[in-house]
Order: C-alpha cells, then sequence, then structure tokens
C-alpha cells in the first residue's frame, strides 16, 4: 500500500511493507523549527485519510487507525483497534514538530509469544558505514536470528550511540534482538551497527537489549513575559543518584528563540502497569538572553512537576535588568568555590563571631558593577561549568542557588558536596553545597522533603531528617544581586578581597539566613599636625577618650596610644593622624592637639558615616620657657 502525505507534505503515513516506512508517522517536512502542527490537525488529517474509501485510494481501515483523541488535549498512537496486531509508530522528529496536546503509546510493550510490540536497542553508529536515518523501513537482523523492520534512529544522551526503534518480524523470541554482542544490519545498505554488551540507561539505570515498552510525550506551553531576545532550555536529570552525573539538556533544540508550545518525552520505554516518568516528572526550563542581546533581561526559572497526560504550563518572565551593562563580561580573576563550609566574619568590628557560609566568591578587588556583569554572564548560554565537579554536572546555566537547610541525625557512609540526594520518602531532591555535622544545605531542590526520611546519595545516606527549612532562591540573580551602588549577596554567599573603597557596599545573608552588612568604617584625619605633638579625641563631655597618640612622629607607647596612627612626614615636615571607626550614629567630639613649643589647640567637631579631615593650625608659643 503506498504511503500518503498529509498536511502539506509535512506528515507522510507509511503504511506496512512500505520501502521508506513501516506502519508508521514520519516527519517530511521542513526543519525549521518555527514549521509546526497540533496534534489535533494530525489527527484530524489522519482521520480524513482513514474514511476514505475512494476507487484509487484504498481502504485504509483494514490495517487499522492509528489514533485516538481521548480529549481535545489528549490523543494516543499505536495499537487503537483491539484486533490490531502491530501498533503503529510515530517518530522523535515528528512530536518534536507537534504543538497542542500530549500523545501517550498504546501497545509498544512487547510480551513475548503474544505481542510483537516495538524493541530498542542501543548500539554504536558513530561510523559513516554504520545504520542511519536513511535506513528506517529497512528490514534489520542480528547473527542470532533475530529479524525486523528499523523504525527510527534515536542519538543517545551522550551522542556517540544511538537507539534503534525496531519492529520484531515476529512475538517469538528468537526476534527479542536481546544479543549483546555482533553486529545488526539493514539488508539493503547494508550498513551495520555494533550492538552494546551493556546498558546503563541515563534515567533508569540498567537496562537489557530488546527493552520495550509504551512512552509519553506530555505538551508544555509557556505563560508569561518573554524579552525579545530570550532563548529557552530544558533540564531533565536522572531518576536516582546512580545516574548522578547524568542530565538531559535540550538547548533549544527543536523550539524556536523565546515563548514555546512543544510536546517532550515523559517517559521512556516504560511498562503499562509501572509508567515510571522521566526524573518523576519533574522539568527545569530557564529562560536566558540569546548571544549579542541588545536589551538587558533577567533569566528566569520555572520547575514544575508532569504528573501525566495533556498540557501543562512553564510559567516564565524575562524583565529588563537596570543593573546589567555587559552582559559579556570576562571574569578579570573572579573565582566561585563551592567547597565549605567557610566560617568567616563579614562584620568584624562589632566583634560577633564568625558566620558560616555555602558559597566563596573572590571578586579579586573587581568592582560590584562589573561583578554583576560577570555573575550574568556566567550563568547565560554557551559559558563553562563554574562549578564543574564540584556541583557533579549543575552546570552554571542551570545554578539556582541554595534553597534548603536540612538537619539530619546520623551519616551512614558518605555524602558529598555536589551529590544529588533524594528524600526516600517523598522523593524529592537536590544538590548538595554544604554538609556540616548534623546539617546539610541543598541548592536546585524540588519536591517536598519530609521529616523523619533519610537522603540518599551515590555513597552513603544522611538520616532521620528534621528541621526542614525551605526558601526560595533568587533565580534570576544566583549569586547576588546589584541594586544602585550596592550588591547583596543571595543565602549562603560571602564576598572576599572586595575594593577598599567599596568595604561598605555590600551585604550578605549567612546559611542560617541572618542578613550580615559590613559596618560603616569611616577615617577621621587629623592633618597639618608639628612633629612630637599629643592628639586627643574625646566626646565632646571629655568623658570619654576616643582614641589619642602620646607623639605624633615619634615610637608608638602602648599605655597612651589608643586608636590613632599617623603617616608622614610630608614634604612640609607635617604629619596626618588617623582615627578609624564603626559609624553607629552622629557623634560630637573635641580635637586636642598639645606641643609644649607651641599653644594647645582645642577644636570642636561631628564624626559622621563619611570619611573626613581637620586642619589644624598650630601658633609658636612665645610665651613659653623651657
Amino acid at each position: 500500500m503506498a504511503n500518503v502525505s498529509i498536511l502539506g507534505g509535512n506528515v507522510t503515513i507509511y503504511f506496512p511493507g512500505d520501502l521508506s516506512g513501516d506502519k508508521q508517522l514520519n516527519w517530511t517536512g521542513s526543519t525549521s523549527t518555527s514549521v509546526t502542527h497540533t496534534v489535533n490537525e494530525l489527527y484530524s488529517a489522519i482521520q480524513d485519510v482513514f474514511d476514505n474509501d475512494t476507487a484509487g485510494v484504498g481502504n485504509y481501515v483494514n490495517v487499522g487507525v492509528p489514533m485516538l483523541a481521548v480529549s481535545p488535549s489528549v490523543y494516543r498512537i499505536g495499537v487503537i483497534e483491539s484486533n490490531d496486531p502491530e501498533p503503529w509508530f510515530i517518530t522523535q522528529e515528528l512530536t518534536e514538530h507537534l504543538t497542542g496536546g500530549s500523545i501517550k503509546t498504546v501497545g509498544w510493550d512487547r510480551v513475548v509469544g503474544t505481542k510483537t510490540g516495538i524493541v530498542r536497542v542501543l548500539a554504536d553508529t558513530n561510523n559513516e558505514t554504520f545504520i542511519t536515518t536513511a535506513d528506517i523501513g529497512d528490514t534489520i537482523t542480528h547473527p542470532d536470528g533475530d529479524s525486523g523492520t528499523l523504525l527510527d534512529v534515536q542519538p543517545d544522551y551522550a551522542g556517540n550511540k544511538s537507539f534503534l526503534y525496531i519492529r520484531p518480524d515476529s512475538s517469538a523470541s528468537t526476534d527479542n534482538f536481546d544479543g549483546t554482542t555482533g553486529n545488526v544490519t539493514c539488508s539493503t545498505s547494508g550498513n551495520t551497527a555494533p550492538v552494546e554488551a551493556s546498558w546503563t540507561h541515563a534515567w533508569f539505570g540498567a537496562r537489557s537489549q530488546g527493552h520495550t515498552g509504551n512512552e509519553l510525550w506530555a505538551n508544555i506551553k509557556h505563560l508569561g513575559d518573554v524579552g525579545s531576545q530570550a532563548i529557552s532550555r530544558l533540564y531533565q536529570y536522572a531518576h536516582r543518584p546512580t545516574g548522578n552525573t547524568v542530565k538531559i539538556a535540550f538547548k533549544q533544540s527543536w523550539w524556536p528563540q523565546g515563548t514555546f508550545d512543544r510536546l517532550f518525552k515523559m517517559t521512556d520505554a516504560t511498562a503499562d502497569d509501572a509508567d515510571p516518568f522521566i526524573d518523576d516528572g519533574w522539568m527545569t526550563f530557564k529562560f536566558v538572553p540569546s548571544s549579542g542581546a541588545t536589551t538587558f533581561e533577567k533569566p528566569d526559572f520555572s520547575t514544575f512537576q508532569v504528573t501525566g497526560e495533556g498540557t501543562f504550563n512553564a510559567i516564565l518572565n524575562n524583565l529588563p535588568d537596570t543593573a546589567l551593562t555587559n552582559q559579556s563580561e570576562a571574569s578579570g580573576g573572579i573565582v566561585i568555590e563551592v567547597a565549605g563550609p567557610y566560617s568567616v566574619d563579614v562584620d568584624p568590628d562589632i566583634g560577633s563571631p564568625n558566620e558560616n557560609y555555602s558559597i566563596k566568591i573572590d571578586v579579586n578587588n573587581r568592582p560590584f558593577a562589573n561583578v554583576y556583569n560577570y555573575f550574568h554572564a556566567l550563568t547565560q548560554s554557551n559559558n563553562s561549568v563554574f562549578v564543574g565537579t564540584a556541583l557533579n554536572g549543575v552546570s552554571n546555566q542551570e545554578f539556582k542557588g541554595t534553597d534548603h537547610q536540612i538537619d539530619y541525625a546520623t551519616e551512614s557512609g558518605t555524602v558529598s558536596i555536589g551529590d544529588r540526594v533524594y528524600d526516600e520518602t517523598s522523593d524529592a531532591r537536590g544538590w548538595v553545597v554544604t554538609k556540616t555535622a548534623g546539617n546539610v544545605i541543598l541548592c536546585n531542590s524540588f519536591g517536598t522533603f519530609t521529616a523523619g526520611g533519610n537522603l540518599v546519595g551515590p555513597s552513603g545516606n544522611l538520616t532521620s531528617i528534621s528541621n526542614i527549612e525551605s526558601f526560595a532562591p533568587k533565580v534570576s540573580a544566583p549569586f547576588g544581586l546589584l541594586a544602585g551602588d550596592r550588591m547583596f549577596g543571595t543565602r549562603g554567599v560571602y564576598f572576599a578581597n572586595e575594593l577598599a573603597s567599596e568595604s561598605n557596599s555590600y551585604e550578605t545573608i549567612d546559611n542560617e539566613g541572618n542578613q550580615i552588612a559590613e559596618e560603616i568604617q569611616v577615617t577621621y584625619n587629623v592633618t597639618n599636625i608639628i612633629a612630637n605633638t599629643e592628639i586627643r579625641l574625646f566626646t565632646t563631655d571629655l568623658s570619654t577618650e576616643l582614641g589619642g597618640h602620646n607623639d605624633i612622629g615619634g615610637p608608638s607607647d602602648p599605655n597612651q596610644d589608643a586608636n590613632v596612627t599617623y603617616s608622614g612626614p610630608d614634604a612640609d615636615g607635617r604629619y596626618t593622624a588617623s582615627y578609624q571607626y564603626v559609624y553607629s550614629s552622629d557623634t560630637d567630639i573635641i580635637v586636642i592637639a598639645i606641643n609644649t613649643l607651641y599653644q594647645a589647640v582645642r577644636r570642636d567637631d561631628t564624626l559622621t558615616n563619611a570619611d573626613k579631615s581637620l586642619r589644624i593650625a598650630q601658633i609658636f608659643d612665645r610665651q613659653y620657657i623651657p
């Protein structure tokens, strides 16, 4: 039976025995990501063909209809009629051009001796003589005696191997395609591909060759405001920590820049009675400005859980970032470390204890305006991984900031920074950013953690979790936000080696959620001082001495000197005395300068929140007789 083109030639229906396909729906239109059809349009066009009994066209009903409409947004494909011996197939490429509804397969699962189904074989196709998509529809065989029809060639998640979708010739065990050695061969082209000896599935762990089951593509639709330069990314991760470093990152692969409405695979060859979702259905989308954007915009994340068939909304906004001046800022020696906990005192001048932080950012004496630009450049597209092995695959583009602090009773085995852990009760998960005895900080989490359960990692567990604190990460600025000329670090981030001129221009939030600000450190200078002068600073009632130096230009006397240093002499032989203090409120003071050869100086002044200088004039005392 000849194949039939529908939807203006964008889709072709291949019937049993067609040379370029076998009882399947293939995309045969433009490769442009902007060319799409709704699932309903596909379904309606197929129905138009299958109710056509015109002479010369054929009665297509005798092969069974391919699709079923459950609702306007829910569709099925495969074995729709109970007496249909083989399921209809749809290629991954076709699903990537569909919008407006979900598709779930029916009858793809193979039951030896009963149902032919569809199987998958992982093979090495990284060679010009190996099997390609041009072989779709051809007979494929294995030396064990297996025979079937090649339906699709889908690259694996590393890119150097492929999943071969095959319809076996029969339900007999001799057509299982479960061999772990040798080559599979397409009969017409002669192209071959060595089968893999073992198969570790990116999401579900070990899989055998000839794996079978049904699949689901859910419809994800964007809601929200996006900037003119925004692009979108999708991240799906390994289901369990055994796949700790594995993620599927579709980087705007088949949807155009900006807003999107597409189908995404949610289950992958799963049994009807199990139906596990990839990563339990959790998906993370991110909007980022495209390279060379002419407007500066904030990135945004949307993390949500797909729980079944139908349409799900990804709520994302990309709004202007008025603090950003250069989205391609180079690092300039800025270093981000994730090797905490870091115990430091951001506000040392009031005698406070150290605070704890998860992430250290050495700004290398760069102005905070440039640091903020670098943060933006770092977390956008086409940049290197900032923490690489530290967070086991969480790239700069994915990092959303810390979001949970959880206590635990004991540690079994070893849980390390960078491990992806999951709650074995609720299956919530996140990445370990910092761990101390009895406490752990997580980032990029999703799901709800439950008290009393255990956090399970690749090589150890944290038992009997409690005191679970959840807080919203600053996804548009995961390291810090610049407001005016002041930098506000996100929770768990602290800055080191800032410019001296900006030591009062930033605030941090420690791991416990306390807002910490470097005190306003101010320098008060007394200038034009003659050598061997004693300087004293008192409150106006002379009850409190703030600081003094017994002999400007001479040696320091620990019994009489306090809180005052000096510099000089200058070209005129004069000195400057400096008093540094932490500002809390304006303070009225008296400055006294005493030198036996000069008249005493007594000046009133006020200490404020800004550096200032007082120039004194010392007059020779002609009445003094040594």
